[in-house]
Order: structure tokens, then sequence, then C-alpha cells
């Protein structure tokens, strides 16, 4: 019970000193009361009308950022798919390239035989005749 005394004793001599550090310091209630409802109104004012929307905006943004990385990360895939498709169509194009090569130089090795036969065979006739 002395316990009780004591705290409400104690209680008391705070209250009496924060009275007095107020006092000291010049507070004056009302006006801290006024001051305090006008900042509370402000802020509020602020959160609905600043601090909401820059959120909103920054969300969107945000959320563009995330749309803008996916696409170049689709992009990038699609590149390089692309450029794996372009290198297939150049090697197959290379290889249809050496082919023709080949032939014509078959074709001109031939063609080359028989014109050798066909002057062999005109040289050897010039032969006989003379």
């Amino acid at each position: 019970m002395d316990h009780l005394i004591l705290l409400a004793n104690i209680g008391s001599d705070l209250a009496k000193m924060g009275q007095q550090t107020a006092e000291t310091f010049g507070v004056d209630w009302p006006h801290l009361i006024a001051q305090i409802i006008s900042f509370s109104i402000v802020a509020i004012l602020l959160a609905r009308f600043a601090y909401k929307p820059v959120l909103a905006v920054l969300a969107e943004r945000r959320q563009r950022i995330a749309e803008g990385l996916a696409n170049a990360e689709r992009i990038k895939a699609e590149l390089a798919k692309t450029e794996a498709a372009r290198l297939e169509v150049l090697e197959q194009a290379n290889l249809q390239a050496n082919n023709l090569i080949e032939q014509a130089r078959a074709a001109a090795a031939r063609v080359q035989e028989q014109e050798t036969q066909k002057a062999i065979a005109a040289a050897k006739e010039i032969v006989e005749k003379a």
C-alpha cells in the first residue's frame, strides 16, 4: 500500500514538474493544440492529395519499367532465334553454292575433256590429211 501512495506522489510530482517546465518554456496550450490540429489537417491533405498520387505514379512507372525489361528480354530471345535462323540459312546457302561450284567444275572438266578430244581428233585428221 505504501508503494501505491509513493507512486501516486511521484506521479503528481512529475505532473507538477511537467507543468512547471511548460510554463518555464512558455508553452501556450490553446495555441499548441490549434497548431497540432492544423498540422494534422495539413498532413492528412498532403497524404491524400500529394503522397498517394505520387506513390501511384511511382507504382505505374515501376510497372512500365518491369514491362520494358520483360519486352527487352523477349526481344533479346527473338533476336537470338533470328540470328540462329540467319546462320542456318547462310550455311545452307554456302552448301548450295559449294555444290553449284563443284557441279560447274565437273561440267567445265567434261567440256574441257570433250574439247581436248575434239582437238586431238582434229589434229589427227590434219596429220592424216597431211
